[in-house]
């Protein structure tokens, strides 16, 4: 859901399968993409060197465990903020022509 922002195709146009035909407003979409960017990058940095600390017997296994849950978790975070930034632009599912446009740039949408 968001806010449209381009309609690049007027009626008439013909449509190729994968062509944009909407496009929501990302700003938001982009910063929570960056956010989770940067977080995984931090969980990365912080499993590697546990792990270094592990593997010397410093730290226990649970703090090991801990540290690589919060990567997968943080990678997980990442994929699904790329998905939601991928989906605020909707594509043509075939080829064909425009013949109507149900939405106006500006306006908000929800899903369905």
């Amino acid at each position: 859901m968001g806010t449209v922002e381009a309609i690049p195709l007027d009626k008439g146009s013909v449509v190729k399968a994968g062509d944009t035909v909407v496009r929501l407003d990302r700003d938001l979409l982009e910063a929570e993409m960056d956010a989770a960017r940067v977080d995984r990058e931090l969980a990365e940095y912080n499993e590697t060197r546990i792990r270094k600390l592990f593997d010397a017997g410093t730290v226990t296994g649970q703090e090991m465990q801990e540290v690589s849950t919060a990567l997968e978790r943080a990678r997980a975070v990442e994929a699904m903020a790329r998905t939601r930034y991928r989906r605020a632009s909707i594509r043509a599912p075939y080829a064909g022509i425009v013949t109507e446009r149900y939405v106006e740039i500006g306006q908000y949408v929800t899903p369905g």
